[in-house]
């Protein structure tokens, strides 16, 4: 699963880079580790308007979360979403079908198990380029407060051969989308067959991964 990913360029860089424009009054910092339990801000892209940067917290609560307690209890098993599953599973069906976002990074973190040691690995494309992994996007009305929460959840799919090596135990990979596909992805008015048709593996010869310290 993606728990932990990079997104350590500037504003400016993604801005550039999705032909979007930083939503005014939203911040946010760089970070070379987002760590999803910690529920961090960060920036992404949704359907509803492509020519917007936005700021969104990583853990998705679905809009008919009951309140607060639920909510964050809810989004510690939403910070992904499994392909297999996310037509069908109640936090995701409705988003997967009207709420899909681009999640802008440079690379991502997974363990690969060697016998009782669980190894750090940082994974990129090959150039080192700004990408995009496909989420989804809801939000979250809490009654008592009248605060309006943003938040987003990281789509899995299973593990392409280099991955496979690397998450040697559950297997999976962050669904990173082709630049070409970005845009398709957006389109508000997909299927759901031309939603799954992009729910591939990204294709391993374009990746590179290297070994670390720790995270």
């Amino acid at each position: 699963m993606c728990y932990y990913y990079s997104q350590a360029d500037e504003a400016v860089k993604i801005q550039q880079r999705f032909q979007a424009k930083l939503r005014e009054g939203r911040t946010f910092k760089p970070t070379n580790k987002a760590a999803g339990f910690s529920f961090p801000e960060m920036p992404i892209i949704i359907n509803e308007n492509a020519l917007i940067l936005d700021v969104f917290s990583w853990g998705l609560i679905p809009r008919w979360a009951k309140d607060i307690e639920f909510a964050y209890k809810i989004r510690k098993n939403t910070l992904n979403a499994r392909s297999e599953s996310i037509f069908t599973k109640p936090s995701f069906k409705n988003a997967i079908n009207q709420k899909r976002c681009l999640i802008p990074t440079n690379g991502f973190y997974e363990w690969k198990h060697e016998g009782k040691s669980k190894i750090p690995y940082f994974i990129a494309l090959n150039d080192s380029s700004i990408f995009a992994f496909g989420g989804i996007y809801d939000e979250w009305l809490n009654k008592d407060t009248g605060e309006i929460i943003n938040t987003f959840s990281i789509i899995t799919t299973p593990a392409n051969p280099l991955m496979e090596e690397i998450h040697n135990t559950k297997k999976r990979m962050p669904l990173i989308l082709p630049k070409e596909s970005e845009s398709i992805w957006l389109n508000q008015e997909l299927n759901n067959y031309e939603i799954t048709d992009l729910l591939l593996p990204y294709d391993e010869n374009n990746m590179k991964t290297k070994r670390i310290e720790q995270i």
